[in-house]
């Protein structure tokens, strides 16, 4: 009986745990108001870019990304990556100047 009662403290502690651990970033489907009200103003944002229009918010520790007003997905900075300079990065061609991916006309 004991083993039982432990296995459900052990339970609810994993539980609870995993919902403190999603906290540490926004939750999909969170609004930008709700993200911006629970983690405070971002340090920069990129975009919006595309149809539909994508925008990146950055935070110290990490990164939300929104589709319109609704956050679709939230994850740790790359603190490493980011200080490098823009010169270290690869660069990415523009389409259509021998990046292979042309359909021949």
């Amino acid at each position: 009986m004991k083993l039982k009662h432990l296995s459900l403290l052990i339970a609810a502690l994993l539980l609870c745990t995993a919902s403190i651990a999603n906290n540490m970033y926004p939750v999909r489907g969170a609004t930008k108001s709700q993200v911006q009200q629970q983690f405070g103003t971002p340090q920069y944002t990129k975009g919006p870019v595309g149809d539909p229009p994508i925008t990146r918010w950055v935070y110290s520790d990490f990164s939300v990304v929104f589709e319109h007003d609704k956050a679709l997905h939230s994850f740790p900075r790359n603190q490493g990556l980011e200080n490098l300079p823009s010169s270290a990065l690869p660069s990415r061609p523009e389409p259509g100047t021998g990046d292979n991916l042309s359909l021949p006309e």
